[in-house]
């Protein structure tokens, strides 16, 4: 079983564990990982639909056990109820498909696609009024990320962990004149040749480092392959 017949299988049942997801699981950490937040996600999901039926709302026993038996029209507290609580479980139910939704997503798309995702549903980390944030904070969150700081890699507006395909990385924002670069380093994620991309308006740039890669995105291509180069010569891998 490789990682993509594990996602597949996974995504389906994340508590239905076969024997090949077991062996599968025993030799790749990163599938691991994404297993125990699955099954921890389901859980969260059983917990967010287990909700108590309304007092009034009865059942018919016998052959038609899932049928709702409707109550006279004259018990007015009912009927002003019941939408709020239909309204209440439509909402709860939207809310978990949706979720389920980005995060499938998120790890079956191409590569291209699940980074830009992932920086599109972060918009508020690419404002030009962040602070700028203190090399020592920037060496410490990316420690955190499996990444060694060497050296000066720009002037950082935001510095933070995230988990991406089920791995927690460093993202990192740097400042330049034509607008912030978005800075993925991806310890975990193998690449054979650098790849140039463009996917729904963001211009992107992924390379190989040792045996992982950096993926920079920005709006100006132009300012992605200096970014690039300067992260590049002052990042390892700490794994």
């Amino acid at each position: 079983m490789n990682c993509e017949q594990f996602t597949h299988q996974v995504g389906a049942d994340p508590n239905a564990i076969s024997s090949a997801v077991r062996e599968h699981i025993g030799s790749c950490q990163r599938c691991n990982e994404l297993l125990r937040e699955l099954q921890a996600f389901d859980t969260t999901l059983k917990v967010a639909l287990d909700v108590d039926v309304p007092d009034g709302l009865g059942v018919v026993q016998g052959a038609k056990d899932n049928v709702v038996e409707l109550q006279s029209r004259s018990d007015a507290s009912l009927v002003a109820k019941r939408p709020q609580w239909l309204a209440v479980a439509a909402v709860v139910v939207l809310g978990i498909g949706v979720s389920v939704g980005i995060w499938y997503k998120s790890i079956t798309a191409p590569l291209p696609q699940s980074l830009v995702a992932h920086v599109r549903h972060e918009p508020q980390l690419l404002g030009q009024n962040w602070s700028v944030v203190p090399a020592a904070q920037v060496e410490q969150v990316l420690s955190k990320g499996r990444v060694s700081l060497n050296g000066d890699i720009g002037t950082v507006r935001h510095a933070g962990l995230c988990y991406f395909r089920g791995n927690k990385v460093a993202h990192v924002v740097v400042h330049t004149t034509t607008g912030p670069v978005t800075v993925m380093l991806l310890p975990d994620v193998p690449l054979q040749n650098a790849v140039t991309f463009e996917e729904d308006g963001l211009q992107g740039l992924m390379v190989p480092i040792g045996k992982g890669s950096i993926a920079v995105l920005g709006d100006d291509s132009e300012a992605l392959p200096n970014v690039r180069q300067r992260v590049a010569a002052n990042v390892a891998w700490s794994i």
